[in-house]
């Protein structure tokens, strides 16, 4: 699943992510502009779960468009 980030301003951010964990997933890499944010995370649980997963600070330059990606296995 892609998210196109458009026209952000260049600077310092923070993502912070909320999922779901069920026992029927599965696991999900994040990635910004192709440049992985952390280890693949299991989203496997027994029982249904919500948490928010801060994915840590990171720099955005000028350009016009960014993609934050999440690959879902």
């Amino acid at each position: 699943i892609d998210f196109a980030l458009e026209d952000v301003a260049a600077g310092a951010y923070r993502v912070r992510l909320g999922v779901k964990r069920t026992p029927a997933s599965g696991t999900v890499r994040v990635s910004l502009n192709g440049v992985p944010l952390g280890e693949e995370r299991d989203l496997h649980a027994a029982q249904v779960a919500a948490e928010v997963w801060d994915l840590g600070p990171f720099s955005l330059d000028a350009r016009e468009r960014h993609v934050l990606r999440l690959a879902v296995a």
